[in-house]
Protein backbone atom coordinates (compact mmCIF):
# COMPACT_ATOMS: atom_id res chain seq x y z
CA UNK A 1 0.00 0.00 0.00
CA UNK A 2 2.74 2.63 1.28
CA UNK A 3 4.42 1.90 -2.27
CA UNK A 4 1.80 2.65 -4.23
CA UNK A 5 0.94 6.11 -2.60
CA UNK A 6 4.54 6.40 -3.16
CA UNK A 7 4.41 6.00 -6.35
CA UNK A 8 0.90 7.90 -7.19
CA UNK A 9 2.51 10.75 -5.63
CA UNK A 10 5.98 10.79 -7.65
CA UNK A 11 3.44 10.37 -10.50
CA UNK A 12 1.16 13.34 -9.63
CA UNK A 13 4.26 15.62 -9.04
CA UNK A 14 5.67 14.37 -12.62
CA UNK A 15 2.12 14.71 -14.35
CA UNK A 16 1.65 18.27 -13.62
CA UNK A 17 4.14 18.66 -16.53
CA UNK A 18 2.29 18.65 -20.01
CA UNK A 19 2.12 15.52 -21.07
CA UNK A 20 0.20 13.11 -23.17
CA UNK A 21 -3.92 12.59 -22.49
CA UNK A 22 -3.06 9.10 -21.99
CA UNK A 23 -0.93 9.42 -19.27
CA UNK A 24 -3.62 11.62 -17.67
CA UNK A 25 -6.18 9.40 -18.03
CA UNK A 26 -3.71 6.13 -16.06
CA UNK A 27 -2.94 8.84 -13.49
CA UNK A 28 -6.78 10.07 -12.70
CA UNK A 29 -7.02 6.09 -12.60
CA UNK A 30 -4.15 5.44 -10.51
CA UNK A 31 -4.90 8.66 -7.99
CA UNK A 32 -8.54 7.47 -7.52
CA UNK A 33 -7.81 3.88 -6.79
CA UNK A 34 -5.29 4.95 -4.37
CA UNK A 35 -7.63 7.75 -2.84
CA UNK A 36 -10.20 5.19 -1.93
CA UNK A 37 -7.92 2.42 -0.73
CA UNK A 38 -6.53 5.17 1.74
CA UNK A 39 -10.11 6.04 2.47
CA UNK A 40 -11.33 2.05 2.98
CA UNK A 41 -8.19 1.92 5.21
CA UNK A 42 -8.88 4.83 7.50
CA UNK A 43 -12.50 4.06 7.99
CA UNK A 44 -11.71 0.54 8.67
CA UNK A 45 -9.05 1.71 11.77
CA UNK A 46 -10.91 5.07 12.86
CA UNK A 47 -12.41 8.14 11.36
CA UNK A 48 -9.71 10.71 10.49
CA UNK A 49 -9.19 14.01 8.39
CA UNK A 50 -7.36 11.76 5.92
CA UNK A 51 -10.62 10.17 5.09
CA UNK A 52 -11.71 13.91 4.06
CA UNK A 53 -8.59 14.93 2.50
CA UNK A 54 -8.62 11.57 -0.09
CA UNK A 55 -11.70 12.12 -0.63
CA UNK A 56 -11.37 15.14 -2.04
CA UNK A 57 -8.15 14.32 -3.98
CA UNK A 58 -10.63 11.15 -5.83
CA UNK A 59 -13.33 13.24 -6.41
CA UNK A 60 -10.69 15.90 -8.03
CA UNK A 61 -9.04 13.08 -10.19
CA UNK A 62 -11.92 11.28 -10.97
CA UNK A 63 -11.97 9.70 -14.46
CA UNK A 64 -15.47 9.56 -15.26
CA UNK A 65 -16.36 13.35 -14.12
CA UNK A 66 -12.66 15.13 -14.50
CA UNK A 67 -12.07 18.47 -12.88
CA UNK A 68 -9.60 19.89 -14.86
CA UNK A 69 -8.81 23.60 -14.13
CA UNK A 70 -7.43 25.49 -17.07
CA UNK A 71 -4.74 27.62 -15.61
CA UNK A 72 -1.99 25.92 -15.58
CA UNK A 73 -0.40 27.63 -12.05
CA UNK A 74 -3.29 26.30 -10.21
CA UNK A 75 -3.15 22.78 -11.88
CA UNK A 76 0.02 22.28 -11.35
CA UNK A 77 -0.64 23.12 -7.51
CA UNK A 78 -3.48 21.17 -7.05
CA UNK A 79 -0.88 18.04 -8.59
CA UNK A 80 1.81 19.46 -6.13
CA UNK A 81 0.12 19.34 -3.31
CA UNK A 82 -1.83 16.30 -3.91
CA UNK A 83 1.26 14.02 -4.67
CA UNK A 84 3.55 15.31 -1.72
CA UNK A 85 0.24 14.01 0.44
CA UNK A 86 0.40 10.71 -1.09
CA UNK A 87 3.96 11.07 -0.22
CA UNK A 88 3.29 11.95 3.50
CA UNK A 89 0.89 9.42 3.90
CA UNK A 90 3.07 6.65 2.95
CA UNK A 91 6.50 7.96 4.43
CA UNK A 92 5.48 9.11 8.14
CA UNK A 93 4.54 6.10 10.41
CA UNK A 94 0.79 6.25 11.23
CA UNK A 95 1.35 7.03 15.12
CA UNK A 96 2.97 10.55 14.15
CA UNK A 97 0.02 11.43 11.46
CA UNK A 98 -3.32 11.30 14.01
CA UNK A 99 -5.41 14.23 12.20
Amino acid sequence: MKLLMVISGILLIIGMANLPEGFNIFLRILTTICSVLVIIREIKSRFSLWIIIFAGIAVLFNPFFPIEPKDFLIRALIYIISGFIFILKASVPEEHLNL
